[in-house]
Order: structure tokens, then C-alpha cells, then sequence
């Protein structure tokens, strides 16, 4: 174990002076000199005071001495270290010696300096010592607090010039909870670093003691936001009221980020607002801007306070709330942000500037036309029609030919709304665009014209293989004219449309053949489709076909699959393959087989003959088993 014992009752009555403490191992050279000194041994080591003491920096310029004093950290001390003292190291065999011999081998050992070499510290530790006790001087019990690897250490490195040993100091200060730390802590937060400054609020914060609430409130005043933010952090984890006067100033501080920390803890602390000007500064500062915008132009100010906000998602939902306030001031801000570096805030710009109907903010939305993304372009368009800028259409025309598809988009949706006649010509040339979803908004476009001129272009566009692009030529030529089909502009597509029926796509195919049904009342016109010419009809017919040369499959389950998928068809050119299936090796498909056929209203009799009728092989049916 270890023994500390003062050499003279003065010297132990003397405090510890923490500005000239030195940890064990800043001296590693001093091994050999150690050892090689007469009355030590491997398990004797003997402390006094060595010349010149060093400053504290000095013991934490190796990471190896910091280890060493950890290994120790659970000893207790409080002496002075100018003093002469002296640390018996002694082994568990020697743990049972009398007192008297124990106080005389203490008193003739050698003094050695207060500094010895690390691995020398390490190798006494390594065998197994047990410390026996220590003489603490001036009668005083230890304090858990004063740990020479930890509370001492921290407190020796508050005064380091190294700022980050200092910041690290206060959070090891944050774990006591002593009288010591506290006060320490308290000189702390007028450390000249703002790191530290930072580092001590927390800490204090951590700690949640009552009486560093003055010095806290008198933080509130720091120049730096961190410092500041911090403050009030550990104002709120006091939960003391008295600091609810000095916060509520705060929702009017320069840093949005402190702002919002005081709304968060004067919430905590039960505080309500009292004034109308109290309660939008709380609701701005607390981040809801649209909440706030209600007040109307009395929000304008402090909402305008948060567009330097260096969040995007922030000064997005500022510039909407702004948009919503019939305010000169709010819109000339709302104008400002279309030079924002966060597309998104442009975009939240422009539509703000739609509400308002003002035609004479169209220069300035119009130069958004030329802006490298293509979202705000779009929005630029669809602003530029809701204020009614003049001389538009020129502008829509062109953008139907920008490079992305939801440019484009917005430009036919732009031009259908204007019910300018102008644009039918070059919807009808955007018919024929690569892209479905153009083509599709182009159609409902064309459609709110309600321009007969447009009927034809609609029809043909109606043999897309797009089934979403029919549907909405579909629509549009409803819309146009309840008897399109009448139009003489429906007349000349017959060409178009018999050319459809030789369409590779099945769904042109059906969509041509119906049209020329409507059209000119020609019926089965495609030989793929049923011969009542029923569309229905003809996708059950060509479903058995496939479906019943899978059921000679090899997999049972295909074949079962099979069977069940004729059995929900119900069409009566599958009685055979069924009729077949009842005496398949798997019991599963006979047994399904069976009652597909009774769905059919197959008799036991009518079964029995189709299954002899030669029903027992692939090639009577389809194209063959399936591989």
C-alpha cells in the first residue's frame, strides 16, 4: 500500500499549492539514479521535494505520465507539494510488520524527488502492491473530490495555457460535485477563451447548483453567442426562477440561436407571455413563423430578423409566413429572397409572389426564367400566370422546348389556363413529344381550350401506346364536344386508324378498333380481337390458349395455378384441357380440375367424354408445354 507522511507536524498543516504540482513521470531519465540510491529497493520508493518545481503544463506534456496517474486515481490527498514528503511503497508480505518497525524503516529511508519515472511507476504497480494507509495532515478526512488523477488534475490544468487542456479540466469538473469544483468552475467562466467560457456554463449546467446562478446571469451579457447559448442552457437545467427576468430580453438577442435556447427555457421554466409583442417574439423565437404571421404586420419585424438564418428549411418557412402578410415590407422582403443561394427559397419566393396578384412583379420573376434549376423555373412560369404578366404567351411557347420535361409541363398546363386560341397550334405539336407525361398534361391542356380545331390532333394522339396519354385524350375530346365523333375533323382520321390495327402494341390495336366502332360504325375490324368484336372477349380467348398449354407443365403448382386461373376465366373452350387435367398425377389439380368444371356446368357424363376425346397431350392444345 501507500503511506504519505509529512516529515515535521508544520509542513503537513501547509495546503496543497495546485500552481506547482507535479505528476509522476515527467522525469522518466531518472530510473537508474532512483534504484541505484542507497536504502531503496524494488518495493520501497521514497518521495521529498526536488529543487525548482515546474509549472503544471509541464506534467500533461506526456500522454504516458497522464496513464500513470490514472492508475492511482483512486488515492486521496491534500498536501502541499513544496513540502518534503516521503511515499512508502510496500509489498503485501510486509503488510504484517509491527508499527514500530514499520515507523523506523520509514524514517531512515533515503529521500528521493517527488518525480519518478513512469515505467518505473508502472513496474511497482505491476506486482501486486496494496496501499497501507494514508497520514493526512491537520486532522482533516479525505474528500472523494481531491483525487490525484482526477479533481486534482483537473484543477492543476485550469490554469494551463493550452486552451484545449483547460476545456477538458472543466469537463472533468463537471463529474464532482465539490465545493472545490464548483467555485473553480465559477472563476472559470471569465476565462479569456470562449471555449472554456463555454465548457464552465456546461459544466455548471451539469452540476444544476443554486448558487451559480448570479455569475450565469451576469454570463448573459458575453459577447460571444456560444457563451451565451450555454448560459442559458444551464439557467434551464437549474430550473431557478429568478433567471426568467434576464432570459425574456433574450428573445430579442442578435444570435437566432441563443433566441430560440431562451424561448426553450423560459417554456421550461413556466413563463408566459404578457404583451402581444411579448408572445410573437416567443413564437418567432420558438420557430412558429405561420403562427406568429397571424398577428399580421405587428410579426413583420421579427420575422424579417430570421431571413439571415443560415438554415434553408428556416428561411424557407420565414419567406412563407411573409407571404401571407399583406404588408409592403413583407413583400419587398419575399422579392429579396429570389436572389436567396437555397433553391428552395426561391421557389417558396415565387409562389408567395403569385398570392399577391401583382403584375408588377413580373421583371423581376421573369429573370428566374434563365436560373439553372429547372424547379424554379417551372415555378417561375406558373408564377408569371398567376399575376397575369403581360405578353406571356410568347414565353410559354418557347419554354414548351425547354431541355426538362417539367418545364415543359408547366408551359402547356400555363398555356391552356391563358384560353388564348394562339395555343393550339403548339400544343398540337407537342402531342408528339418523347416524353408520356408531357404528352399527357399537353392533352388536358388542349382540352381546357375546348377548340374543335383540336379534335383530330386528339383522336390520332389517342392511338398512343401510352394507356395514360388515351385516357386524357380521352377526357380532352369529351370535354371539347359531347359528339366528337360526329366532328369533321373525326372523319379524315380513317386512314390513321386502320393503320392503328397493324399497331405491334395490342392496346393501339383495341384503341383504333374501337374508335373506327365509334367513328364509322365498322365492327371487327382486327382478326386478333373476338369475333363480336367485344375487346373483353377477345382477352379471354387469348388468355385460355396460353393458359392451357401450361397445364402440361412439369411443375404441379403451375399446372394448379393453371386450373385455378381457367377456373375464374369461366370460358367454355377450357372444358376440354380440364376434362384432360381430371386425371392428372397430382390429386391437387384433378381435385381443382374438378371443380372448375362444375363452375362450367359440366356434367359428370359430358366430363368423362371430353377427357376421352384425346385430351392427354400438349400438343392438342397452345404451343406445348412450357419450358
Amino acid at each position: 500500500m501507500f503511506a504519505i507522511v509529512a516529515p515535521d507536524e508544520s509542513a503537513a498543516k501547509r495546503e496543497f499549492d495546485f500552481d506547482e504540482a507535479v505528476a509522476p513521470g515527467d522525469r522518466r531519465d531518472e530510473k537508474d539514479d532512483i534504484l541505484h540510491r542507497p536504502g531503496v529497493s524494488s518495493n520501497q520508493l521514497h518521495l521529498h521535494k526536488p529543487g525548482p518545481v515546474e509549472s503544471a503544463n509541464r506534467c500533461m506534456e506526456n500522454d504516458r505520465s497522464i496513464a500513470a496517474v490514472g492508475k492511482i486515481a483512486s488515492i486521496e490527498t491534500s498536501f502541499r507539494a513544496e513540502e518534503y514528503l516521503t511515499l512508502s511503497v510496500k509489498s503485501q508480505s510486509s503488510r504484517d510488520e509491527d508499527e514500530t518497525n514499520e515507523s523506523a524503516h520509514v524514517r531512515n529511508a533515503t529521500v528521493l524527488p517527488l518525480r519518478p519515472s513512469t515505467r518505473l511507476w508502472r513496474r511497482e504497480f505491476s506486482r501486486n502492491c496494496k496501499p497501507s494507509g494514508w497520514c493526512w495532515p491537520v486532522n482533516s478526512p479525505p474528500h472523494s473530490a481531491d483525487i490525484l488523477g482526477g479533481m486534482w488534475l483537473a484543477l492543476t490544468q485550469i490554469k494551463s495555457s493550452d486552451i484545449g487542456r483547460r476545456v477538458k479540466a472543466v469537463e472533468a469538473l463537471s463529474r464532482e460535485p465539490d465545493l472545490k469544483s464548483v467555485i473553480a468552475l465559477i472563476g472559470t467562466l471569465s476565462d479569456k477563451a470562449p471555449e472554456v467560457r463555454v465548457a464552465a456554463a456546461n459544466a455548471i449546467g451539469v452540476l444544476r447548483n443554486q448558487s451559480c446562478v448570479q455569475p450565469l446571469l451576469a454570463t448573459l451579457r458575453d459577447p460571444h453567442a456560444e457563451v451565451r447559448q450555454a448560459a442559458v442552457d444551464a439557467l434551464k437545467n437549474i430550473e431557478h426562477a429568478s433567471a426568467i427576468p434576464y432570459l425574456a430580453p433574450l428573445l430579442c438577442d442578435p444570435a437566432i440561436v441563443v433566441r430560440a435556447h431562451a424561448a426553450h427555457a423560459l417554456r421550461a421554466l413556466g413563463w408566459t407571455p404578457g404583451t402581444e409583442d411579448e408572445q410573437i417574439l416567443f413564437l418567432v423565437a420558438s420557430g412558429r413563423f405561420a403562427k406568429a404571421a397571424e398577428f399580421g404586420p405587428a410579426a413583420v419585424e421579427p420575422l424579417l430578423a430570421m431571413l439571415s438564418d443560415e438554415s434553408g428549411s428556416t428561411r424557407r418557412a420565414v419567406t412563407e409566413s411573409l407571404g401571407g402578410i399583406t404588408d409592403p415590407r413583407a413583400v419587398t422582403a419575399v422579392l429579396g429572397r429570389l436572389e436567396d443561394p437555397d433553391p428552395a427559397v426561391r421557389m417558396i419566393a415565387l409562389s408567395a409572389l403569385g398570392w399577391t396578384r401583382d403584375p408588377t412583379h413580373a421583371p423581376a420573376v421573369m429573370r428566374q426564367l434563365n436560373h439553372v434549376d429547372k424547379n424554379i423555373r417551372a415555378c417561375a412560369l406558373e408564377t408569371l400566370t398567376k399575376i397575369g404578366a403581360p405578353d406571356l404567351f410568347p414565353v410559354l411557347v418557347a419554354a414548351l422546348e425547354d431541355p426538362h420535361w417539367n418545364v415543359r409541363v408547366a408551359a402547356a398546363c400555363a398555356l391552356g389556363a391563358s384560353g388564348d386560341a394562339r395555343a393550339v397550334e403548339p400544343l398540337t405539336k407537342a402531342l408528339s413529344q418523347a416524353d408520356g407525361d408531357v404528352r399527357q398534361f399537353v392533352a388536358e391542356a388542349i382540352g381546357r381550350l375546348r377548340d374543335e380545331s383540336a379534335i383530330e390532333s386528339l383522336i390520332l394522339a389517342h392511338l398512343d401506346p401510352d394507356s395514360s396519354v388515351r385516357q386524357a385524350t380521352s377526357a380532352a375530346l369529351a370535354r371539347i364536344h359531347s359528339d366528337w365523333p360526329s366532328s369533321e375533323g373525326a372523319q379524315r382520321t380513317l386512314p390513321a386508324l386502320k393503320r392503328g390495327l397493324k399497331h405491334q402494341d395490342y392496346g393501339v390495336r383495341q384503341a383504333a378498333a374501337d374508335l373506327l366502332n365509334r367513328i364509322f360504325n365498322i365492327r371487327q375490324c382486327d382478326p386478333m380481337l373476338a369475333a363480336d368484336g367485344d375487346p373483353q372477349t377477345a382477352r379471354r380467348r387469348r388468355a385460355v390458349d396460353v393458359l392451357a398449354a401450361v397445364l402440361w407443365d412439369d411443375d404441379p403448382l403451375l399446372r394448379f395455378a393453371g386450373v385455378w386461373a381457367l377456373h375464374q376465366i369461366g370460358d367454355t373452350r377450357a372444358v376440354k384441357p380440364l376434362s384432360a387435367k381430371l386425371k392428372d398425377k397430382d390429386e391437387y389439380v384433378r381435385h381443382a380440375a374438378e371443380q372448375a368444371l362444375a363452375q362450367l356446368g359440366v356434367s359428370e357424363h359430358a366430363r368423362g367424354v371430353a377427357g376421352a376425346s384425346g385430351w392427354n397431350s400438349s400438343n392438342d392444345w397452345g404451343g406445348g408445354p412450357v419450358v
